[in-house]
């Protein structure tokens, strides 16, 4: 069959908020797997990353009308985007009646039923891993099959009904997964956001799935809690083909934590090092999984930053929310990771359920005090699905008669999703500025900065991320007067 995958047609104020100038475009991933899955099996596959390339209504008309697909698979669906998703659909049903539309990610695993109702677009559903999935639903519309009841892992539309199938148990290894086909891509047109490269080209890649904590603000349904990994030589290789084929000089793992597994890392580390990839690159991990020993293998493979989901600086709302870390694991992690000389990025929740101001500004200086290269503050989205939007629930506080349409906005702090009863609406978003302001406009934040800066690319792309904060900066400065006669403690932050 003739497939085509793509990603939606979203705005850039929609996928980034205020920093949409400063936004990058990450390489889809999941769809990649998809489609090096369907490709093996034998299906001619296009890819279109709308989002990428920002293709409009017109631009996705052209691409259908000269494709004549079979069937048009949706990928990036997160809830977030599930109101771009279905503007995509409707467009895709119009111009091919007779495709069949399947959807898969994130929010279609948490609600299959609810998307397949609410989204009378589309034909099937996959849930949970896609691949074999994907790939077996498409051996049954290749055969002109109408009934689907032998396929796990997806939900349908029956003459009963919308129907669910039994899950599909996940991959045993990385190694069940094929090369994921960049070909598929314009790959010159994926630029990630400033903290995620240091030179270009930089590629995402990931030798790991799962995740066995259980955060309260995020769900793991997709690929569940047990940890899988590829062959360390396997990666490996598939990197240098990368390098070689594309010329690439850096890599971002998407690993949803890249550390875990301490020996496989330090291997995998060690055949980078034997194979001179000299790449840089980056990763996300948690604060108790690292040390010195480990940290010395990543720098020499290559790796310039580390990215902690710190969240709090108060062990109380660590606690609260099942990190299973706590600050002065933190507080060492860094230290050590400093010491290694990789930069350290971290990521802070504010105002989260049961902090007051006080909490929350405690959150703030712990910021400062780690003196990290880069912080990145949020404040609390409860998405669908995940424990802290039952906490958020029962507190109160949470937008009335929210809609999935609602979260297309969780990256602008000015329309918070959540309001905390103890805070209020207009003091979480002075905090949010507080926080901005005081770390990014810190000397010894600028010091670091400038001290980083070791080429024309780096140069490049400070001026960018900087770019890209300017309305918040200014926003915070003008009225930086007013927060201080009104809340006078915040001065010691500053």
């Amino acid at each position: 069959m003739k497939i085509l995958l793509l990603t939606p047609i979203i705005s850039q104020r929609d996928l980034w908020g205020k920093f949409e100038k400063g936004g990058g475009s990450y390489f889809p991933i999941g769809l990649l797997y998809i489609a090096g899955a369907a490709r093996e099996a034998g299906h001619q596959v296009d890819l279109l990353d709308a989002s990428t390339l920002r293709t409009d209504e017109d631009g996705l008309v052209r691409h259908l009308e000269a494709g004549d697909y079979g069937v048009i698979g949706f990928g990036n669906c997160y809830t977030a985007h599930m109101h771009a998703i279905h503007n995509t659909a409707k467009i895709c049903k119009r111009v091919q009646p007779n495709a069949k539309l399947v959807v898969g990610g994130t929010h279609p695993t948490l609600f299959p039923k609810e998307t397949m109702e609410r989204f009378e677009e589309f034909d099937a559903l996959v849930f949970g891993e896609g691949e074999a999935t994907f790939t077996e639903l498409l051996e049954h519309y290749s055969g002109g099959a109408s009934v689907l009841p032998d396929i796990k892992g997806i939900t349908y539309r029956s003459e009963s009904g919308i129907t669910s199938n039994p899950a599909r148990q996940g991959i045993k290894d990385m190694g069940e997964l094929p090369e994921l086909p960049y070909d598929l891509l314009d790959v010159d047109r994926y630029e990630p956001p400033p903290s995620n490269y240091r030179a270009l080209p930089t590629f995402a890649f990931i030798v790991s799935r799962g995740c066995p904590y259980k955060c309260s603000y995020c769900d793991v349904r997709v690929h569940g809690r047990k940890m899988r990994y590829d062959e360390a030589e396997r990666a490996v290789t598939q990197l240098k083909h990368l390098k070689q084929t594309y010329g690439m000089k850096g890599v971002y793992f998407l690993d949803s934590i890249m550390t875990v597994n301490r020996k496989f890392i330090i291997k995998l580390c060690k055949r980078m090092v034997e194979e001179k990839l000299d790449l840089q690159w980056s990763c996300s991990t948690r604060v108790n999984c690292v040390d010195p020993e480990l940290l010395g293998w990543m720098k020499k493979a290559g790796c310039w930053n580390i990215s902690f989901g710190l969240e709090s600086g108060n062990d109380e709302s660590l606690k609260r929310m099942n990190k299973a870390a706590t600050t002065a694991q933190a507080r060492e992690a860094v230290k050590i990771v400093k010491k290694a000389g990789i930069q350290v990025t971290g990521f802070f929740i504010l105002c989260l359920p049961g902090e007051d101001e006080a909490m929350t500004l405690n959150t703030v200086r712990f910021a400062k005090e780690l003196k990290m290269n880069t912080s990145i503050f949020f404040l609390p989205v409860p998405f669908p699905g995940t424990q802290l939007y039952e906490d958020c629930k029962e507190i109160g506080g949470l937008q009335e008669n929210i809609q999935w349409e609602d979260y297309k906005q969780w990256m602008d702090p000015t329309v918070p999703l959540w309001v905390n009863p103890l805070i209020g609406k207009e003091r979480m978003l002075e905090l949010y500025n507080l926080a901005i302001r005081a770390f990014y406009l810190s000397p010894s934040t600028l010091i670091r900065t400038a001290l980083n800066i070791k080429s024309l690319t780096e140069l490049k792309k400070y001026a960018k991320g900087l770019y890209s904060m300017i309305e918040v900066l200014k926003e915070s400065i003008a009225s930086k007067s007013h927060r201080r006669r009104s809340m006078p403690e915040m001065r010691d932050v500053e």
